[in-house]
């Protein structure tokens, strides 16, 4: 009754509070999903990548209009998050999408996907041999030697170093 009575008034808020209390993931997303206000997915976007990655990112993809930067708190606390070493990345995921897709230019976007790439989480795999496209350089670089100099180097590099590429661009 209670949920019912503010869907009908549009308290589509505590109807995702009241499913996160719950711990129902999945009906707090539809729930957001179902609103037209953008405002719920930056809210309740931390907590909801914590327990329930893929189907956030889902939720975030069907929605072109989020403003992915707001998004990336949400996304960072999802990598301090323990979670399993064998499922994909899902903000790398959500990254690549905006990225590649929506065509998204934002250099924090950028420099966010190719540390989340470099990140020690990742480097329990094999190396991953990515290209980003940088339109500021005009071509695609590769990111392969920075992750190689930060694994081999455990960092003592600077970054001004590790992270200027050809096109005097820096990643930094």
């Amino acid at each position: 009754m209670y949920l019912s009575y503010a869907a009908l008034i549009g308290d589509f808020e505590r109807v995702v509070e009241h499913w996160i209390l719950e711990e129902d993931w999945v009906n707090a997303i539809d729930a957001i999903s179902r609103q037209s206000d953008l405002e719920l997915y930056y809210q309740f976007g931390p907590v909801l990548m914590r327990n329930a990655p893929r189907d956030t990112v889902d939720s975030w993809i069907r929605q072109p209009a989020l403003d992915p930067l707001r998004l990336v708190p949400a996304l960072l606390q999802f990598q301090l998050a323990p979670r399993d070493p064998l499922s994909p990345n899902q903000a790398t995921r959500y990254l690549n999408h905006v990225i590649f897709d929506q065509l998204n230019t934002s250099s924090t976007l950028h420099n966010l996907v190719i540390t989340l790439h470099a990140s020690p989480a990742a480097a329990g795999f094999n190396p991953v041999f990515i290209s980003i496209r940088r339109w500021a350089c005009g071509r695609a670089v590769s990111i392969w030697p920075w992750k190689k100099a930060t694994w081999s180097s455990q960092n003592s590099m600077p970054i001004s170093q590790r992270t200027t590429h050809n096109c005097g661009k820096s990643f930094g």
